[in-house]
Parts: structure tokens; C-alpha cells; sequence
């Protein structure tokens, strides 16, 4: 049975919450209610919290729990599917329109699919590599510490109190996405205890907030609520010391890890959850990856559509999201409450 190290888990959780906040909900927060997004994210993240303590953080078959169940593995796939599509589309687009100007949509969207569905056939690579990276990069956006341009707190002293709740309510997907992480614990070596996620996940927050409230401190929230990326404005004006004018590669690096390390979990939780091997009759194998990829695909270049049309429209993309991870949540807390004894681990999935 293959297994992953207790460590190399945690260090994957803590890293891809903040780099999954930098890239991605960050801008969505900021974009949606410039006003008072980080006093917005600390609601959602103190709901979350409860929500999370709440849940039973065990080496559970969660996998087994939602194949019993018909229902609850087609809604998980669709959470899956559009979770990855919307990414992919996503960050298509802004890989196109902040650093690859001249090379068509079909090409950027097949590429990072392409890399998702290779490194997706073992889960031990893509925590272990996940792993290796993410010390890179978490060295790599400690570069901004050492940025030239003056900073200004005014902003901690013009905070708007007339809160967005629907908002609240439509973001509250990002941290109970995080439960699905939780899927794959029973592959770990160790035990993992709900303090030690519960930390990470705190910890992990924190500095999520210091690098949203980084946006306030170059620009005001009139501009930053009238902006294509608030969040990635920041890495084109960082001057650090002279020497270094434009940390974009760094945004670079931290859209693809995200995408690609995110997604390739989602598409191996895909995979396994329809009993989508990669052992067994090579073929088969190779033709139903081939149909997911291409499944894949469709659905993002239609979500490309939508999206260049009304770059507004991710935000219905949530409202659905948030419904489904809403859901996943509810089912795995009755199922595995209603469990008198702790399922068995899990067997090699590869």
C-alpha cells in the first residue's frame, strides 16, 4: 500500500490554501466589495472555521462514503467537473491576458489539461512534487518583503461596515473545499489529528489576509473595486531594491502550481470515484482519459465564452460551488455520524 507522509500532506494543505486565496479568491473578494473585502474574508473565514470544527477529521474512507451513495457521487462529480472547467477556463484567460498575449486560448487550455491528466495518475507524485514546489514557492513570494515602494495604512481607518452578506454566504465553497483535501488522509502514514489541520488551516489564513491586505497598501479601494485582477496589480508595481522592477514570474508560477496541482487532485478524486483506474486494461484506460480530458476541454471553452462576455459571471459560478460543496458537506457529516465504528483505510488506489 503507498502511502504519504504526514509532513509532505500538511505542508500540501498549507500551501495550496494560500496560494489558492493569492490567485484566485483574493480578486474574486476584492473585485465583488473592494470596501471591506479583508473585514469580509475574516467573517468568512471565522464561519468556516466552525463549520470545520464541526466536521469529524478522521482517517475516514470518505471515497467509500460517497460511492455508497448514487446521488452524492454524480453531485460530487459535478462539483469536480465544474470546479476544474471553471479553473481552467479561468485561468486560461489570465494566463493569456497578463503573459502570453500572441498564443491562442485552444493551446494555453490544452496544455496545463494536458499536464493535470499526466500528473494525475498518482496521488504519492502529486503530493510529493506538490511538496518539493511549494518550498520554491513559498521562498519565491517571500520576495515581495523586500519591496521599495512606501506603504500606506490608511486603509485600516476607512473600513466599510455595510457588509455584503449574500457574498458571505456564496464564498463560504472556498474553505469547505478544503474538506475534500481530507479525502485522501487515509493515505498517510501517521494519524493526522483535527488540531494539526485545524493549525494549518489557521496559520495558512493568516497569511492569506497579509497578502490580500498587501492590494490596500499601493491602492485605494475605488480603484481596486473598478480593476480586471485587483490581486495581480501589486506584482506589476513591486521595485524591489533597484534590481528588480517586475515580479510577474512569480504570479506566473504561483497560477500554475495552483491550477495544476489543484486540478490534478480533483481529476484523481474524478477518477477514482467513478472507478477510473490506471491499472487494468490499457486501452479502455486510455480511451475514458481521453474522453474526460476532452470533456474537460469542451466545458472550459464554453465557460471561456461566458466569461469574456461578462467577466462578472464567475460569481454565479460560486453560487453553484457553494451549493454543491454545501451539500458534500451536509452528506459526509450525517453518513459518517451515523457510523458506529471507523471504516478501514484505504487500499492502493494506483
Amino acid at each position: 500500500m503507498m502511502s504519504i507522509s504526514k509532513k509532505i500532506f500538511l505542508f500540501n494543505l498549507f500551501i495550496l490554501n494560500i496560494i489558492s486565496f493569492e490567485v484566485f479568491y483574493s480578486s474574486y473578494l476584492i473585485s465583488n466589495a473592494a470596501s471591506n473585502a479583508y473585514f469580509i474574508y475574516i467573517i468568512i473565514f471565522i464561519i468556516s472555521l466552525i463549520l470545520i470544527l464541526l466536521f469529524p477529521i478522521k482517517n475516514y474512507n470518505f471515497i467509500n462514503l460517497i460511492k455508497d451513495s448514487t446521488i452524492f457521487k454524480i453531485i460530487l462529480s459535478i462539483y469536480l467537473l465544474l470546479f476544474l472547467s471553471t479553473s481552467l477556463a479561468y485561468f486560461t484567460i489570465i494566463l493569456n491576458h497578463w503573459f502570453y498575449h500572441k498564443t491562442p486560448y485552444i493551446v494555453i487550455l490544452i496544455t496545463l489539461a494536458i499536464t493535470i491528466l499526466i500528473i494525475s495518475k498518482s496521488i504519492k507524485f502529486i503530493f510529493n512534487i506538490g511538496g518539493i514546489l511549494g518550498v520554491i514557492l513559498a521562498f519565491l513570494n517571500i520576495v515581495p518583503i523586500f519591496n521599495s515602494i512606501p506603504r500606506t495604512f490608511d486603509f485600516l481607518l476607512n473600513i466599510d461596515l455595510n457588509i455584503n452578506y449574500l457574498l458571505i454566504i456564496n464564498s463560504l465553497f472556498v474553505y469547505l473545499d478544503l474538506i475534500l483535501e481530507l479525502f485522501f488522509t487515509p493515505l498517510v502514514k501517521e494519524k493526522i489529528t483535527k488540531k494539526e489541520v485545524i493549525l494549518t488551516i489557521l496559520i495558512s489564513s493568516i497569511i492569506s489576509l497579509i497578502l490580500m491586505l498587501e492590494n490596500y497598501f499601493f491602492f485605494n479601494s475605488e480603484f481596486l473595486n473598478t480593476s480586471y485582477n485587483p490581486n495581480y496589480l501589486k506584482y506589476k508595481i513591486y521595485f524591489i531594491n533597484y534590481l528588480i522592477d517586475n515580479i510577474d514570474v512569480i504570479l506566473l508560477f504561483n497560477i500554475l502550481y495552483y491550477t495544476i496541482f489543484k486540478g490534478s487532485r480533483y481529476l484523481y478524486l474524478f477518477r477514482i470515484i467513478n472507478n477510473i483506474k490506471s491499472k487494468g486494461r490499457e486501452r479502455i484506460i486510455k480511451l475514458t482519459n481521453f474522453v474526460i480530458l476532452l470533456i474537460y476541454i469542451l466545458i472550459s471553452i464554453g465557460i471561456i465564452k461566458i466569461l469574456h462576455q461578462d467577466r462578472s459571471s464567475i460569481s454565479k459560478y460560486t453560487i453553484v460551488l457553494n451549493i454543491l460543496i454545501i451539500i458534500i458537506y451536509l452528506f459526509l457529516n450525517i453518513k459518517i455520524r451515523r457510523k458506529k465504528n471507523e471504516p478501514k483505510l484505504l487500499s492502493d488506489l494506483d
